[in-house]
């Protein structure tokens, strides 16, 4: 397992085993396995079983339990997509759709880690300035 987890982070992966078992797959099945913790903890905190779904739901006590592991996680699989990405667009012996591969999992990496990068510091701001 350890040699799995550094592999991927060293970009030593398929790009296909990177982006959608540890990226897609993976990111799956952590939020549903946070989703039930998140449940069981706090009890619903965002009334979406019982029906009564809060429209903003940045500054639940949920996200307390999520991010702690969601924002590592996330972080090993996009670096290990990127790399992955870059080895495979730097690799000159590799097929013309290899590297356009490459090329497409280096730039979707990119978008999700600035935008949920923005997110988490947006969610941040928000939960320090309403509390003080």
């Amino acid at each position: 397992m350890k040699n799995y987890i550094i592999q991927h982070w060293r970009g030593q992966q398929s790009l296909l085993r990177s982006c959608l078992l540890n990226g897609v797959v993976g990111y799956l099945v952590l939020s549903i396995i946070l989703s039930v913790v998140v449940v069981v903890v706090t009890g619903d905190p965002t009334g979406m079983l019982t029906g009564h779904a809060t429209p903003n739901i940045t500054n639940t006590a949920g996200q307390l339990y999520i991010l702690p592991f969601l924002i590592p996680f996330e972080i090993w699989a996009l670096v290990g997509i990127w790399r992955c990405g870059l080895r495979n667009l730097l690799d000159r012996s590799a097929k013309l759709k290899q590297r356009f591969g490459g090329m497409l999992a280096l730039g979707l990496a990119t978008l999700i880690l600035a935008s949920h990068g923005r997110a988490y510091i947006g969610a941040a701001w928000d939960f320090f300035h309403h509390t003080q």
